[in-house]
């Protein structure tokens, strides 16, 4: 499985065989890097979804359904643990 077939498979952090290794929890911690990833991750998806002839209507849903399971997440691991520890 690839890690981001094991992240959708989690609903957060807590317990995944991946947090140690998650390259994306650690910029959950700012703010800035963290709208910059949900910015880059949305152009690349519907750039792809496109080439991939998917409408437009089918694929901002989906995205969006997505980037609120990574709100959900960031928003756990900020409760859960205030400042980053790589554990």
């Amino acid at each position: 499985m690839t890690h981001g077939q094991i992240c959708f498979q989690h609903e957060y952090c807590t317990n995944c065989p991946i947090r140690r290794e998650c390259t994306v929890r650690t910029i959950f911690y700012s703010d800035e890097e963290y709208e910059e990833w949900r910015s880059q991750t949305l152009k690349i998806s519907e750039r792809i979804a496109k080439t991939m002839g998917y409408p437009h209507w089918m694929t901002s849903s989906s995205l969006g359904i997505g980037i609120q399971m990574m709100d959900k997440r960031r928003a756990q691991e900020l409760k859960e643990h205030p400042s980053y520890s790589p554990i």
